[in-house]
């Protein structure tokens, strides 16, 4: 989420309040079906004030989504920055943290990566927020596949990114109830073949 500096204390409570109540219906509802007069009566701020604070409801859900890639980005590279500190150990962390989360209860992904899934294309400033998450997974597999000496690490970066947001999208359990471990060994097979041996203590 974007520094809210310049508001007051007020303002960015009622902010992180909409911004909460706003992600929970995304999950609940959907992105296309979110309704700002529900999102207002949840937070218990009128409707006046959210479109003050965002403009329009396009604007809102861009800022929702960030809000979301945001928290998600914050703990999820957190993780694997503790379980490991070289570039070959944080690929692997980072396929075998995505596993983990996915088989955990009430897993529902990221909003960012269920938005670059929908059947419709999304306003540009949507677009441009769900990129822009996407770009950050992007650059973190490619600069560590680099650093790893892996051969060809953009071309084996490319190949797990997409499979990789269809684990954060949720769409990877309509057709396996394991998407990210199937991911995990996807990547471990790719990695290996290009000659990355894992640490076991990493």
């Amino acid at each position: 989420m974007k520094a809210l500096s310049g508001k007051s204390e007020n303002e960015i409570q009622k902010r992180q309040t909409l911004l909460d109540e706003g992600r929970l219906m995304c999950y609940s509802e959907g992105l296309l079906s979110l309704r700002l007069d529900s999102v207002a009566t949840a937070a218990g701020i009128s409707k006046r004030t959210l479109y003050n604070y965002y403009g329009t409801r396009t604007s809102f859900i861009a800022a929702v989504i960030d809000f979301d890639g945001v928290s998600w980005r914050e703990w999820f590279f957190d993780a694997i920055r503790e379980q490991a500190d070289r570039p070959e150990a944080r690929l692997r962390a980072f396929f075998t943290t995505l596993a983990h989360w996915s088989q955990s209860r009430g897993f529902q992904g990221c909003l960012f990566a269920r938005a670059f899934y929908l059947h419709e294309t999304p306003p540009t400033e949507i677009a441009t927020v769900v990129h822009g998450h996407i770009g950050h997974i992007r650059a973190f597999l490619r600069n560590n596949a680099r650093k790893a000496g892996v051969e060809q690490g953009d071309t084996v970066a490319s190949c797990l990114l997409l499979p990789a947001l269809t684990v954060l999208s949720g769409v990877g359990h309509r057709v396996d109830n394991r998407p990210g471990l199937r991911l995990a060994e996807l990547a471990d097979a790719l990695l290996s073949a290009q000659k990355i041996q894992w640490d076991s203590r990493s």
